[in-house]
C-alpha cells in the first residue's frame, strides 16, 4: 500500500521453479519479471525462456537474466542466471524512462516500458504464448520515442467475464480511462 501511494513502482522476480503461474504471480501492484537468454551460451539462446524461470499471465515483461556477469563475495565477478538477474534490467530501465520524463506518472513510465517491448513468441514454445508478459525489455525503442502498441481488446463480454468479483485486464499500452462512462468497463 505504501508504494502505491507513493508513486513508487515495484519490480519482482518472477521465480525460478520452471513454474507455471506460481502463487507470487497473483500479487496486484507488483511487475513481475521472466528471465530470458541473452545468447551467451546455447542454453541461453536469444530471448527464450531460461529453462528454471517461473513464467504465466502474472508476468508482466521478460529481461536478459542467463549468464549475467554480477558481482560475488571477495571482490571477485561470476556469471549468474535467474530472475534475480533480470528483475535489475527492468528496474535500471524503468529508472531511465523515468529520469527521460520526470513529470511522468508512474503508469505512464510502466506504460511506456510494457508497450515498447520485443516479441518474444517465435523463438519460444506455443506453450508459453502470453505467459512470457508484454515482451522482452527494449530501453532502445523506450528512450528513443518508438510509437507505442495500440491498445487492443479482443473477444466477446462472454470470454471476458470474470470467475470472481474482480479480474485483471491487462493492457499493453496506455489506456485513456477517462473516456469510459461506468456502463462500459
Amino acid at each position: 500500500e505504501y508504494a502505491e501511494d507513493h508513486d513508487v513502482i515495484v519490480v519482482n522476480s518472477a521465480g525460478n521453479n520452471d513454474e507455471l503461474d506460481p502463487p507470487r504471480l497473483s500479487l496486484s501492484n507488483l511487475l513481475f519479471v521472466a528471465n530470458t537468454g541473452t545468447g551467451y551460451r546455447k542454453s541461453c539462446g536469444v530471448d527464450k525462456k531460461y529453462r528454471t524461470s517461473n513464467y504465466g499471465y502474472g508476468v508482466d515483461i521478460s529481461a536478459p537474466g542467463c549468464k549475467i556477469l554480477s558481482t560475488i563475495s571477495k571482490d571477485k565477478f561470476n556469471r549468474q542466471s535467474g530472475t534475480s538477474m533480470a528483475t535489475p534490467v527492468i528496474s535500471g530501465a524503468l529508472a531511465l524512462i523515468w529520469s527521460q520524463n520526470p513529470e511522468w506518472s508512474k503508469e505512464m513510465v510502466v506504460s511506456r516500458l510494457l508497450s515498447t517491448t520485443d516479441d518474444v513468441s517465435k523463438v519460444n514454445t506455443e506453450e508459453l504464448a502470453n505467459k512470457l508478459g508484454t515482451g522482452r525489455v527494449n530501453l532502445v525503442k523506450a528512450l528513443n520515442g518508438a510509437k507505442q502498441s495500440t491498445l487492443k481488446i479482443t473477444g466477446t463480454t462472454r470470454e471476458l467475464r470474470p470467475s470472481d468479483e474482480f479480474f485483471t485486464l491487462k493492457l499493453k499500452g496506455l489506456a485513456d480511462w477517462t473516456t469510459l462512462s461506468s456502463d462500459t468497463v
